[in-house]
């Protein structure tokens, strides 16, 4: 093992400073626009720091950067080109992913949101994630409104959840974002209120030139509905929404952080402390 490379969190100190006293190189991603308080302490250490997004390079002054992307699963390379300028399905497909260990604000809302989509005049359907949210309650949601939904507490096949869906309703962490882009999917984002420093609001911003968003304590399910269904009754509104969205997308970040590793192995000076 010549080089470790790190994606931030608090495990992440442990390994940096064993892998330091090794002699080996050491890298670190961030993911997020507004990096996170591990890699902000730790990356002066390090030889290299890989960026999901420029906007966070001003965070690590004495280091270098190189901006790559998010790496996302192979699987999702495809489906852009599938979804593209197909426009909108009828019924719409609502693709509704609460983060794993804070799903409860949509949980409680996306029931209500698409019955009120219905009442605008669109016909819908949910693909709803509850993470370690009570899934029997959603469903039973869903169901005394009588909108057809899967609700899982996990979707184990990512792919497919986003081939079926036709909006995403969503958090806005970093990994997701990337993976909305990679597949070309319109999507409304709902940045969590308790994260850390409030970096998925910066997250939201970043793509703000491609998705809609609100703040948890400014959701208004009425204008919620609202700005959903002028792109699932506007065939071009959702076509533009779809390219603006891939257009931020970079399919190819796991090779370029792979290619630059390669490259820090070869030759690299020692980072200045």
């Amino acid at each position: 093992m010549r080089l470790v490379l790190l994606f931030g969190g608090f495990t992440s100190a442990g390994a940096l400073l064993a892998a330091r006293s090794l002699g080996l190189k050491v890298a670190l991603h961030e993911a997020n626009s507004a990096p996170g308080l591990t890699n902000r302490w730790l990356y002066r250490l390090a030889h290299r720091v890989y960026l999901g997004d420029g906007t966070a390079a001003v965070s690590f002054p004495r280091v270098q950067t190189r901006v790559v992307g998010v790496p996302v699963r192979p699987d999702l390379a495809g489906l852009a080109a599938t979804r593209l300028d197909r426009g909108p399905r009828r019924p719409a497909r609502v693709l509704v992913l609460g983060s794993s260990t804070a799903s409860q604000f949509l949980d409680a809302r996306a029931p209500e949101l698409l019955a009120r989509l219905r009442a605008l005049g669109c016909d819908v359907e949910a693909w709803h994630q509850v993470g370690d949210g009570d899934a029997g309650a959603v469903q039973s949601a869903y169901r005394e409104l009588a909108i057809p939904a899967r609700v899982d507490g996990f979707i184990d096949d990512i792919a497919e959840a986003y081939a079926w869906g036709d909006v995403a309703v969503t958090r806005a962490g970093a990994v997701t974002l990337a993976e909305l882009a990679v597949v070309g999917l319109p999507s409304f984002v709902v940045p969590l209120a308790r994260a850390s420093e409030d970096h998925q609001v910066a997250n939201a911003r970043a793509f703000a030139t491609a998705v809609d968003w609100v703040r948890e304590a400014d959701w208004r399910t009425e204008e919620v509905a609202a700005r959903l269904a002028a792109i699932l009754k506007n065939r071009s509104a959702w076509t533009e929404s779809a390219h603006s969205i891939a257009r931020l997308a970079r399919p190819d970040a796991a090779a370029a952080l792979v290619a630059d590793c390669m490259k820090l192995l070869d030759r690299h000076p020692e980072p200045r402390p």
